[in-house]
């Protein structure tokens, strides 16, 4: 049997099916005329031969693709590979029923799921369950210092516990056994390495998951304990670099001190406003894309906060004739959904009537321009009128009152903040940096030399519906 993973159809996901520049049909097609001239092809990326006798091995015959994939383990051959089952106990848990008030009033047990660890493996919340609740539910307490994994739903974010917490069906709780064997920070950071290997064996109908005896035979490397130490030093000082440069991306937002001395001036005072253009409905019609003509969208100005906009869409002739190519230098400034984002124009490009061009005149420099009206978003926001998504329009812009200082003055304020930019840029480079020591890190770990393992089968019942402990 031949499996072909279609990831995309050359459509995103969003109500409108915009063109994503992404389309896999064209290669599936290719692979199963392949298969079907040939008889025969290799594993790659998007297929998979399997064959009957490997489908009816098990009786729960699931034409899941991902399932019969073989995962690459790295097998450092320094140390032995021991299974998580035999080094750690592994505890579900459950949720208590909501009808039970007792359970959910005056609690004093904190209770975490899926939700509530974030990317970055942090606890973000919790809520309160009594010890009622503990005793009457499937919920267990998982004690501090253990590793919590979700292993359905979300699956495989994960957190080393800094104090115990009860958990909900989705999590699993994985204790060690013997700490003279096995440090738990390491088996933290083992565990990390396999996430890629527990998110694709990840199975069922809706509410994806792995089984919790999926995760007893998984096998990390066991080097003597005093190696584990050294190499969880090694690692957390890694993460605290990470981290720190990580808070100083997510907090930065240039600001600018305004002197009451200068002139206030509405925003066509010093700026051209057009609205970006395309008037072909559906715009998802995939005849206008695909051609030498970048197309913005509101997206990209979004995550371009407040820098230069790069593109993920082009245009084609027939796309341009619905369209418009702007020239920079250009401020752009979301009107719909999200409002008042704002990024630069450094090319010729196009975007459609979500997206605003303001085109300075000699009274602004453009990069100043950009900040004084990203400081506007609040205001831009609360001017927007009361619907289903909310919006502003370019008669709302023109009115815009921003701060003016002499050229000289916005020129110094630009390069101050430009040289702040800098350093921030400078913390994203540094996170890469550190990520690939990291990476880097846990290749050595498991070996730079690997030999093919098996997946665990991940079949069967999911990881909530077994033995509590």
């Amino acid at each position: 049997m031949l499996f072909v993973k279609v990831a995309s159809d050359g459509f995103d996901l969003g109500a409108q099916r915009r063109p994503n520049g992404k389309n896999d049909l064209p290669d599936a097609l290719k692979i199963l005329i392949s298969q079907k001239e040939a008889q025969k092809t290799q594993k790659k990326g998007m297929f998979l031969c399997v064959s009957r006798k490997r489908l009816l091995d098990n009786a729960d015959c699931n034409l899941s693709g991902d399932r019969y994939r073989d995962a690459v383990r790295h097998i450092n051959t320094k140390w032995p590979m021991v299974a998580l089952g035999g080094v750690c106990e592994l505890i579900g848990g459950g949720t208590p029923a909501k009808s039970e008030a007792n359970f959910w009033t005056n609690g004093s047990v904190k209770w975490i799921s899926a939700k509530h660890i974030d990317e970055q493996d942090t606890i973000i919340g919790w809520e309160l369950i009594s010890q009622d609740a503990v005793k009457e539910s499937a919920t267990n307490v998982i004690p501090a210092e253990a590793i919590v994994i979700v292993t359905r739903v979300s699956v495989g974010k994960m957190t080393l516990l800094k104090e115990s917490f009860a958990v909900n069906q989705d999590l699993t709780g994985l204790v060690v056994k013997d700490r003279s064997r096995l440090a738990p920070p390491f088996l933290y950071w083992a565990l990390k390495n396999l996430t890629p290997v527990i998110v694709d064996a990840a199975q069922g109908l809706g509410v994806k998951g792995v089984t919790r005896q999926f995760m007893a035979d998984l096998k990390i490397p066991l080097p003597p304990l005093a190696e584990q130490k050294r190499i969880v030093a090694e690692l957390e000082g890694y993460r605290k670099i990470i981290e720190g440069a990580r808070q100083v991306i997510a907090n930065y937002e240039p600001t600018i001190k305004i002197d009451p001395t200068w002139d206030v001036v509405r925003l066509e005072d010093v700026c051209s406003i057009k609205r970006g253009r395309f008037s072909h409905r559906p715009r998802n019609a995939p005849q206008f894309y695909g051609g030498p003509y970048p197309f913005i969208q509101t997206g990209d100005v979004v995550k371009s906060e407040g820098g230069p906009v790069s593109h993920t869409q082009t245009l084609n002739e027939d796309g341009l004739s619905v369209s418009k190519l702007f020239q920079p230098p250009v401020v752009l400034i979301t009107i719909a959904a999200n409002i008042g984002d704002t990024g630069l124009l450094s090319y010729p490009a196009c975007f459609p009537d979500s997206v605003v061009a303001l085109i300075p005149n000699e009274r602004v420099e453009v990069k100043f321009l950009q900040l004084v009206m990203r400081d506007k978003k609040k205001e831009l926001s609360d001017l927007a009128p009361q619907a289903a998504q909310k919006n502003i329009n370019v008669e709302i812009l023109r009115v815009v009152q921003i701060p003016l200082p002499p050229l000289a003055v916005q020129r110094e304020i630009v390069a101050s903040v430009d040289a702040e930019r800098y350093l921030v840029d400078s913390n994203r480079k540094l996170v890469k940096i550190f990520e690939a020591k990291v990476k880097a890190k846990l290749d050595e770990i498991w070996g730079e030399e690997g030999t093919r393992e098996e997946t665990p089968d991940g079949g069967g019942e999911l990881a909530d519906s077994g033995p509590s402990r």
